[in-house]
């Protein structure tokens, strides 16, 4: 009996010396699913990264190859959000690294793996009341730039059409805060606000990518 209760102890210390050597400080990790984004010329559109409360969390964000730039915005709750913003084509992966300050528990880590396209122009044309404009225009970049003075008088009638692949999936008027002005879908405007504060917004999806490209008229 005394051989058996040696031996059991003796197990017992080992375990006990294998779970001490565990680090306290291990990490998890977790990798998102993939994702295809098209890079922006102007046009700023963020990926969320995840939110953190900094005064409990430290944070760390690096990329595997720097195609753009990673933002933080803190919000009235005390969170601070992270956006992703590609600007450059290829393929890049941005590593969040959380750990919690007060209880020192395991590091938590999350890969966001992007593929990122070179920017395309999604738009045939745009038509305001009688007045064609070519989507050539948006070929370089993906914001217009029109007449504030002549589109602020009276209400516009608005025609975006998409190229073939393409889709117009939403369009949103937004002041330069980035505050939505419209609540109903746009099929009539009048800009207002002043010169380079009423700005419409286009979603365009590309239905063999499975992504959206975005483009921007400014009303100057």
């Amino acid at each position: 009996m005394k051989k058996y209760f040696k031996k059991l102890t003796a197990i017992l210390v080992v375990l006990v010396m294998l779970l001490a050597s565990v680090p306290a400080s291990a990490q998890t990790t977790s990798t998102a699913q993939k994702r295809s984004v098209y890079s922006q010329v102007n046009v700023q559109k963020g990926y969320i990264l995840g939110s953190y409360n900094l005064n409990k969390t430290s944070v760390k964000i690096t990329q595997s190859r720097k195609l753009g730039t990673v933002k933080s915005t803190k919000r009235s709750d005390g969170y601070t959000w992270y956006y992703f913003y590609p600007a450059k084509a290829g393929n890049t992966t941005i590593t969040v690294v959380a750990k919690d300050k007060l209880s020192g528990s395991k590091a938590e880590t999350t890969k966001y793996p992007f593929t990122i396209l070179k920017y395309q122009n999604p738009v045939s044309s745009v038509k305001i009341r009688n007045t064609n404009i070519s989507g050539n225009k948006l070929n370089k970049t993906d914001r217009l730039y029109l007449s504030y003075s002549k589109y602020s008088r009276q209400n516009n009638t608005l025609k975006i059409t998409a190229k073939k692949g393409w889709a117009l999936r939403s369009l949103v008027a937004f002041d330069k805060s980035g505050n939505q002005l419209n609540i109903e879908e746009i099929k009539k405007f009048k800009a207002f606000g002043g010169k380079g504060n009423y700005i419409l917004k286009a979603e365009f999806f590309n239905e063999k990518r499975q992504t959206s490209e975005f483009i921007e008229i400014v009303f100057k």
